[in-house]
């Protein structure tokens, strides 16, 4: 039996981690949490896509100034997608 692909936010799972895990974490001078990474063009795409959809998805129903506060980012919903996903694969 063939078993279906994991997507999340319309991208394969295994794409965006690959993408993510390309990643560099530090703190900037103000103590901000700063991500860096150089992708290869395909995972550069992959998680690019995926988080337009998660801002389209979250921009639906809501007015502007809700959207523009900080609590609604993107990278972070994605990072709620993934967790929820592989947790319901257990």
């Amino acid at each position: 039996m063939t078993r279906e692909p994991t997507v999340v936010a319309g991208e394969l799972i295994e794409d965006i981690e690959a993408a993510l895990e390309l990643f560099e974490l530090a703190f900037d001078d103000c103590g901000c949490l700063v991500m860096t990474a150089k992708l290869p063009p395909r995972l550069s795409q992959c998680l690019n896509r995926a988080l337009k959809t998660i801002m389209a998805e979250m921009a639906a129903g809501m007015d502007s100034a809700t959207f523009n506060e900080r609590h609604f980012d993107p990278m972070n919903e994605l990072f709620v997608r993934i967790g929820e996903t592989r947790a319901g694969q257990d």
